[in-house]
């Protein structure tokens, strides 16, 4: 299988002297499923903004195909509050200068992966917290991405809205068949959406890669011995990580 991104002995550091990425080394296989778990301050963040171009390293080396396009759904939604969720998903567009029937394509396209074609003349603020993720997660796809970059997109949601919109994630995953990079806290999450999960260490270096076995999921996977033994798995690994302090 051909590679989305590889990673050469990658180190950040803050002008303070904070070291938060040290030597990571990984190679990210096109369409494949990563997570990317460890302690908070362990440089989850800033390796995902460094590798879709936001963040300059101090030192090492990132690889990828010759136009490579991406997309990136952060923390917070981050929606335009005046604008649409029409208007929030097509501003990226408009800004790289997509003409207008393209960026309408687009837009429609978007919004109806996320289930939000009948909202999409909606304000922000008539919106549940999960239908904001949906905006901003519609306007990342809407760039055609082939790299899909998402930052605990789901953490501060409740957990019945977390658990859909996990598995809305993975049936758009399965459709559009690009590379998803997620950071998340949450063990559980990683082990049920991804295919591998890194396992950085607190002085932000990468421990473990995790596979995970299986290629249903469904909550008959949640409830299998092979996602318990891998939830188990990065547990232990984290465990031994905090031990190491």
């Amino acid at each position: 299988m051909s590679l989305a991104i590889k990673v050469n002995d990658l180190s950040m550091a803050y002008a303070d002297g904070i070291e938060v990425l040290r030597g990571f080394t990984h190679s990210f296989e096109a369409g494949s499923f990563t997570a990317i778990v460890g302690p908070s301050g362990c440089g989850k963040s800033s390796l995902l903004r460094i590798l879709a171009g936001l963040q300059s390293p101090s030192s090492g080396k990132i690889e990828t195909k010759p136009d490579t396009s991406i997309g990136y759904v952060f923390q917070e939604p981050t929606l335009l509050a005046w604008r649409t969720v029409y208007e929030n998903v097509a501003l990226p567009l408009k800004i790289k200068g997509l003409n207008q029937q393209l960026t309408h394509t687009r837009v429609v396209d978007a919004l109806a992966l996320v289930g939000l074609a009948d909202r999409q003349h909606a304000l922000p603020r008539e919106l549940s917290g999960g239908m904001k993720m949906r905006v901003s997660l519609a306007r990342a796809l809407a760039q055609n991405p082939d790299v899909l970059f998402m930052d605990e997109p789901f953490g501060a949601l409740d957990e019945l809205t977390r658990l859909k919109l996990d598995d809305e994630l993975l049936d758009i995953w399965r459709r559009q068949k690009c590379t998803i990079l997620f950071v998340t806290h949450t063990v559980s999450e990683a082990t049920y959406l991804a295919e591998r999960v890194l396992v950085m260490t607190s002085n932000g270096k990468l421990k473990d890669d995790i596979k995970i076995e299986g290629n249903t999921r469904n909550e008959a996977f949640r409830a299998s011995t092979a996602f318990h033994e891998a939830r188990l798995t990065i547990t232990k690994s984290l465990e031994h990580n905090a031990a190491a302090i």
